[in-house]
């Protein structure tokens, strides 16, 4: 449970930790690396707006299987 500091000092509320995110996005034949790109940056807005903060990006390309 999160606890309040309602003192007079100067205190930052609510402690809470942050959390971080590494989020992977894979091209393959189906999609472009834009497709991916675009993808990401929308993924990495949803995470911020959660509170996470990203630590690494990545978007690899996967070769067809044979």
């Amino acid at each position: 449970m999160a606890e309040w500091n309602i003192s007079k000092e100067k205190s930052s509320g609510i402690v809470a930790e942050q959390e971080y995110c590494i989020l992977v996005g894979l091209v393959t034949k189906d999609q472009t690396l834009e497709q991916v790109e675009e993808y990401l940056d929308e993924l990495q807005f949803l995470a911020m707006t959660a509170g996470a903060l990203t630590k690494k990006e990545s978007d690899p390309k996967v070769a067809p299987p044979r």
